[in-house]
């Protein structure tokens, strides 16, 4: 069969459904390893860095194996047929490992840094051995589709591409569709099914390929010094593009991921719909460039333009984010009642706001491929090397933005900083150009050399100078707006904002207007009180001002105390105004209060409540654990005699988990005989069904 006809087809397909089951399994071993390390955004990132330097490692050595043999699909097949076979057994090794866990968690305390350095071990041991796997394939298969020399960028772009589509296909119907239909332990059935049925087919294929079309023999002749040492300049530098490129996009995507997620609401679709916007751009980039890159002359000065133009566009969406935000406020009024069309509409505004830049970021891999002077028998290798690069970069941005920069300066300082690399990446290239690349002496060339140095200096001036949104925007998005009916957006934002921090879990804001003090999580209201000295507030209904969440807040803290026979250890999940906390600390019996708190930027903020909260976080008695909730009930080996639970609304990701039969069930086993556990459920903005 030829490789060049039918058989490229299926194997294209082959791929792209391998590109689907492994964001499919992304998705499942986040949640699956959450329930055993905890859902917080470390846990979550420590997950991803495994995922990602697994495909980092296995990129890199499975390349090289790559280049020793000549059966690639059968290599290809039987990766696919191991990835298969593990995936299937992590669960039983995730439900062994807890036992050990509970221990070590409570030798910690529930924090420290053991216990962070524990669960990066853990992430590690669980994952490095699949996305070993995953990582090779790329380098494998390249070594099959690529005809010659002078084709790299078109057909290991194509390659890519079709890989970059599959995962689009595959988080949007894992997070829609599979995982609220079937569950998480259909979904990874299916999962491993299809990679199994992949590999196998693969495998057969492997028989029909003519011996004729098998790559020749390596060459072992001494290559010229000129020639070994161009081709080591060109991988070096393309590899460092693709890196910086990897970390670029990793870092755009968790800061519009944040951005755009308050605008329409943090909720898990929201997330899944940004994700899949901006990997199908990546992939829509890939394909367009693949089919140009062969006839491209100068690919330093393209590589250079496209990093420039990843800035720029940066610098305008930026900039134009005002228009969006209220845009999305008049459409999500007319469609709220209609989910299809809510989510297609945002998956179309998010895709085409960053289409131009995803674009651009999708293109770098097949000029970097096109860069390559490697020879055919060297470019496992080489394409292995250069995966390697990008993905650590990936793992480099993703914790860079979520850890480092967005907690130091902000969502729009993190954007300005990766602008500005973009930008001086591109200058640097433009500069090599002009003064390194002997070879091309074209006026035209150094003529769009120049124009780009000048174009990186006009944009990294605006991208640093220009001023972005107002925190308003921030604290009052639209699908609050919405909700409450308001139809000038900024109407809510009529009060002054107290305190504002945008840390790693999210945006913790607390505002004040009309008497009243609102804590606010993601844009979404959490708990507000009356401000100091408008105690007169208080009327007739209970006591409470009824424009305020007191009454919620005090009661959800004194019911359950005054119902259990015992009240000596009590756990609250989420401090938020401390109210709550506070109202317990009221019953003298109490002998130790926890608070489990995944968000550390909560503390800060609900000192601006310590009027009304009898100055909670003051008692002695109280110990705060910054931990995710269930996760904390799960390995605690403490027993209370009292769980108080008030998340925020079961639409929201992180809260979501404290609905479900499993936190539960968790809470049971954590309570102590004739312990009882209180839950406040918001019956608004949930649907019957």
């Amino acid at each position: 069969m030829n490789r060049n006809g039918p058989m490229r087809n299926v194997v294209l397909t082959l791929f792209f459904l391998s590109g689907a089951t492994g964001l499919a399994y992304e998705i499942i071993w986040t949640r699956q390893i959450g329930i055993l390390l905890g859902n917080t955004v470390y846990v979550v990132s420590m997950v991803l860095a495994a995922f990602m330097g697994g495909l980092a490692a296995g990129s890199f050595f499975l390349g090289r194996w790559a280049d020793r043999r000549t059966d690639h699909l059968r290599m290809y097949g039987l990766l696919e047929i191991a990835i298969a076979l593990y995936c299937l057994s992590l669960p039983w090794l995730i439900d062994r490992t807890v036992p050990l866990f509970r221990t070590i968690y409570a030798a910690t305390g529930g924090s420290g840094p053991l216990l962070q350095t524990t669960r990066a071990c853990v992430a590690w041991f669980f994952l490095l051995v699949p996305s070993f796997l995953m990582g090779g394939t790329l380098p494998v298969l390249s070594k099959f589709v690529t005809r010659t020399a002078g084709s790299y960028g078109k057909d290991m772009g194509l390659l890519y591409a079709v890989n970059t589509l599959g995962a689009v296909v595959g988080a949007l119907g894992t997070g829609f569709f599979f995982i609220r239909m079937f569950g998480v332990g259909a979904t990874l059935l299916g999962a491993t099914a299809i990679t199994g049925a992949v590999g196998v087919v693969s495998v057969i294929l492997q028989g029909y390929v003519r011996a004729s079309e098998l790559p020749p023999e390596e060459d072992t002749r001494p290559e010229p010094a000129a020639r070994a040492e161009g081709e080591i300049e060109a991988f070096w530098i393309a590899t460092a593009v693709f890196a910086v490129s990897g970390f670029a996009a990793m870092s755009y995507e968790v800061i519009w991921t944040r951005l755009l997620a308050l605008f329409v609401g943090p909720s898990t679709y929201a997330f899944t719909i940004v994700l899949a916007a901006f990997i199908c751009g990546l992939a829509y980039g890939s394909a367009f460039f693949s089919k140009r890159a062969a006839d491209i002359k100068n690919l330093w000065i393209v590589l250079a333009g496209l990093q420039v133009g990843v800035g720029v566009a940066m610098v305008f969406l930026m900039n134009l984010t005002r228009f969006v935000y209220y845009g999305l406020g008049d459409v999500m009024n007319l469609l709220r009642e209609k989910l299809f069309l809510f989510y297609l509409l945002q998956f179309f505004v998010f895709f085409t706001m960053l289409l131009v830049p995803t674009t651009l970021s999708g293109g770098v891999f097949p000029l970097v491929c096109q860069s390559l002077r490697a020879p055919k028998e060297r470019l496992g290798k080489a394409v292995g090397g250069l995966y390697a690069g990008n993905a650590i970069g990936a793992v480099a941005g993703s914790l860079c933005a979520g850890f480092v920069l967005i907690p130091a300066l902000g969502i729009r300082g993190s954007l300005r900083v990766t602008i500005l690399l973009n930008l001086f990446v591109g200058f640097l290239l433009a500069l090599y150009v002009l003064y390194r690349e002997t070879l091309l002496t074209r006026a035209r060339d150094r003529r769009r050399a120049t124009a780009l140095v000048v174009t990186v200096l006009v944009y990294g001036i605006l991208a640093v100078t220009l001023p972005g949104w107002s925190r308003k925007l921030l604290v009052h998005p639209p699908y609050m707006v919405v909700s409450r009916g308001l139809v000038d957006p900024m109407a809510a934002g009529a009060g002054g904002i107290l305190h504002y921090e945008e840390g790693v879990d999210g945006t913790v804001a607390v505002l004040e207007g009309g008497g009243v003090r609102s804590l606010l999580i993601e844009g979404k209201p959490d708990a507000s009180a009356w401000s100091p000295g408008e105690e007169s507030l208080l009327v007739a209904e209970g006591g409470f001002a009824t424009d305020t969440d007191m009454f919620t807040q005090v009661v959800v803290g004194h019911l359950p105390m005054f119902a259990a026979r015992n009240r000596s250890d009590v756990l609250v999940i989420g401090l938020a105004s401390g109210v709550t906390v506070g109202s317990v600390e009221q019953h003298p019996d109490v002998q130790s209060i926890v608070c489990a708190e995944i968000s550390p930027e909560m503390y800060r903020a609900t000192r601006f409540f310590d009027h009304v909260n009898h100055n909670a976080l003051d008692d002695p008695r109280l110990k705060i654990v910054f931990e995710d909730g269930r996760h904390h009930v799960l390995m605690n080996a403490n027993l209370y005699d009292v769980i108080i639970s008030e998340p925020s609304n079961p639409w929201m990701p992180g809260a979501a988990r404290l609905f479900t039969r499993e936190a539960f069930q968790a809470a049971e086993k954590a309570l102590k005989k004739d312990g009882l556990m209180c839950m406040w459920v918001q019956a608004y903005s949930i649907q019957p069904e």
